[in-house]
Protein backbone atom coordinates (compact mmCIF):
# COMPACT_ATOMS: atom_id res chain seq x y z
CA UNK A 1 0.00 0.00 0.00
CA UNK A 2 1.32 3.44 -0.92
CA UNK A 3 1.57 6.29 1.54
CA UNK A 4 0.08 9.66 0.52
CA UNK A 5 3.54 11.13 -0.24
CA UNK A 6 4.49 8.15 -2.41
CA UNK A 7 1.25 8.46 -4.41
CA UNK A 8 1.84 12.17 -4.90
CA UNK A 9 5.38 11.53 -6.13
CA UNK A 10 4.19 8.77 -8.48
CA UNK A 11 1.47 11.03 -9.95
CA UNK A 12 3.83 13.95 -10.58
CA UNK A 13 6.57 11.62 -11.86
CA UNK A 14 4.26 10.19 -14.52
CA UNK A 15 3.22 13.68 -15.60
CA UNK A 16 6.74 15.15 -15.76
CA UNK A 17 8.38 12.12 -17.36
CA UNK A 18 5.77 11.94 -20.09
CA UNK A 19 6.29 15.63 -20.90
CA UNK A 20 10.09 15.89 -20.52
CA UNK A 21 13.20 13.72 -20.78
CA UNK A 22 13.61 11.80 -17.49
CA UNK A 23 16.97 11.93 -15.72
CA UNK A 24 18.01 9.24 -13.25
CA UNK A 25 20.45 10.43 -10.57
CA UNK A 26 21.95 8.03 -8.05
CA UNK A 27 21.11 9.03 -4.47
CA UNK A 28 24.32 7.30 -3.32
CA UNK A 29 26.34 9.49 -5.67
CA UNK A 30 24.66 12.68 -4.45
CA UNK A 31 25.04 11.72 -0.79
CA UNK A 32 28.71 10.88 -1.27
CA UNK A 33 29.25 14.58 -2.09
CA UNK A 34 27.02 15.86 0.73
CA UNK A 35 24.00 16.39 -1.47
CA UNK A 36 20.42 15.31 -0.97
CA UNK A 37 18.29 12.70 -2.69
CA UNK A 38 16.10 13.99 -5.52
CA UNK A 39 12.45 12.93 -5.89
CA UNK A 40 12.11 13.63 -9.63
CA UNK A 41 14.55 14.99 -12.18
CA UNK A 42 14.17 15.76 -15.85
CA UNK A 43 15.77 17.66 -18.73
CA UNK A 44 13.94 20.39 -20.63
CA UNK A 45 15.47 22.81 -23.13
CA UNK A 46 18.99 21.88 -22.05
CA UNK A 47 18.29 22.58 -18.38
CA UNK A 48 18.01 20.03 -15.56
CA UNK A 49 15.13 20.40 -13.11
CA UNK A 50 15.26 18.79 -9.67
CA UNK A 51 11.72 18.49 -8.35
CA UNK A 52 10.86 17.87 -4.71
CA UNK A 53 7.29 16.60 -4.23
CA UNK A 54 5.39 17.25 -1.02
CA UNK A 55 1.92 15.99 -0.13
CA UNK A 56 1.12 18.85 2.26
CA UNK A 57 1.95 22.46 2.97
CA UNK A 58 3.47 21.33 6.27
CA UNK A 59 5.85 19.08 4.34
CA UNK A 60 6.78 21.98 2.10
CA UNK A 61 7.49 24.21 5.10
CA UNK A 62 9.68 21.52 6.66
CA UNK A 63 11.52 21.16 3.34
CA UNK A 64 12.71 24.75 3.51
CA UNK A 65 14.03 24.23 7.03
CA UNK A 66 15.63 20.81 6.60
CA UNK A 67 16.25 19.71 3.01
CA UNK A 68 16.85 22.75 0.85
CA UNK A 69 20.55 23.04 1.79
CA UNK A 70 21.34 19.47 0.71
CA UNK A 71 19.36 19.74 -2.52
CA UNK A 72 21.11 23.00 -3.37
CA UNK A 73 24.40 21.11 -2.94
CA UNK A 74 23.09 18.47 -5.35
CA UNK A 75 22.18 21.17 -7.88
CA UNK A 76 25.60 22.82 -7.63
CA UNK A 77 27.36 19.46 -8.01
CA UNK A 78 25.39 18.60 -11.15
CA UNK A 79 25.97 22.06 -12.62
CA UNK A 80 29.73 21.78 -12.09
CA UNK A 81 29.96 18.24 -13.50
CA UNK A 82 27.64 18.63 -16.48
CA UNK A 83 28.05 22.31 -17.31
CA UNK A 84 24.32 22.97 -17.57
CA UNK A 85 21.88 25.06 -15.55
CA UNK A 86 20.06 23.20 -12.77
CA UNK A 87 16.81 24.46 -11.25
CA UNK A 88 15.34 23.32 -7.95
CA UNK A 89 11.54 23.29 -7.67
CA UNK A 90 9.07 22.24 -5.01
CA UNK A 91 5.52 21.20 -5.76
CA UNK A 92 2.77 20.51 -3.24
CA UNK A 93 0.13 18.02 -4.34
CA UNK A 94 -3.11 18.90 -2.60
CA UNK A 95 -6.47 17.18 -2.62
CA UNK A 96 -7.08 13.58 -3.57
CA UNK A 97 -3.99 11.82 -4.90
Amino acid sequence: MYKKGELAEKKISQKMHSAYTPLLISPLFLRSYGGGQVDISYISLGCITLLEVKSSNIGAANFYRKQVHKLNKSALLLESLLGVDVKLKVTVVTGEV
